[in-house]
């Protein structure tokens, strides 16, 4: 029989490590667009996205645990997680603020006229959700996923 505390650790691992999720997710989000009839670029919002689906996935896993277990350990855990994807939710909203407030700038926006901010606010969400959120959840995860399974506790 598993005791506990190793139950609770590898709870606390899988809760630290959630945002690993979001990447099978996202990868299945592109798969089922390409594989809609004439899918040739339909794809291309979800590819710079997966660090929006790895933080949809840790928040999602880490709130499900703060209201489900009853160890104090794991809660303690999972109260963590969710106060960083609340802080990196509200990044995300930032971003996406800066790239619908570029979408106002002429009267009648087409790919002939495009507002004169889109580009550089298309590339700042590129690099902000396809690259540094990634990065920065990879790194999180890893390091929250080590951290809790090599923890040693007494609050249960």
């Amino acid at each position: 029989m598993v005791s506990n505390e190793w139950k609770d650790r590898f709870i606390a691992a899988v809760v630290g490590a959630a945002p690993l999720l979001g990447v099978p997710v996202w990868v299945a989000c592109i798969a089922a667009v390409q594989m809609r009839p004439h899918a040739d670029y339909d794809d291309l919002p979800f590819v710079f996205t997966s660090g929006l689906f790895m933080a949809a996935a840790g928040l999602l896993v880490a709130a499900i645990f703060r209201l489900t277990t009853r160890s104090a350990f794991v809660r303690a855990m999972a109260l963590e997680s969710l106060r960083f994807h609340v802080w990196v939710g509200a990044a995300c909203v930032v971003v996406a603020a800066t790239f619908l407030l570029s979408l106002g700038d002429p009267a009648n926006p087409t790919m002939a006229n495009p507002p004169r901010g889109f580009m550089a606010a298309v590339t700042i969400c590129m690099l902000a959700y396809g690259i540094v959120l990634p990065l920065v959840e990879l790194g999180r995860a890893l390091l929250a996923g080590f951290g809790a399974a090599t923890k040693t506790h007494h609050l249960s």
